[in-house]
């Protein structure tokens, strides 16, 4: 934690994404993983919505993100 792995592997997987014409990512993310939540909107990911009780165990929401990967949606 906090070495900037999973920084790293995000960058990589959103490059090969755009190489690839991929025009949207979604993602979700358990509520109460904060870390994974500010990472993923430090590239510029938004909440879309939540996904109530999406995991079992134990019982919680999801947040659902997006992010645009046009030319246009990249600022």
């Amino acid at each position: 934690r906090g070495r900037g792995a999973g920084e790293a592997m995000l960058a990589h997987a959103l490059d090969i994404l755009r190489e690839r014409d991929v025009s949207w990512v979604y993602l979700a993310v358990r509520a109460s993983n904060t870390r994974a939540a500010e990472l993923y909107r430090r590239f510029g990911f938004r909440e879309i919505g939540r996904h109530r009780s999406y995991y079992a165990q134990p019982p919680e929401d999801a947040l659902v993100l997006a992010m645009d990967l046009t030319p246009r949606g990249c600022s």
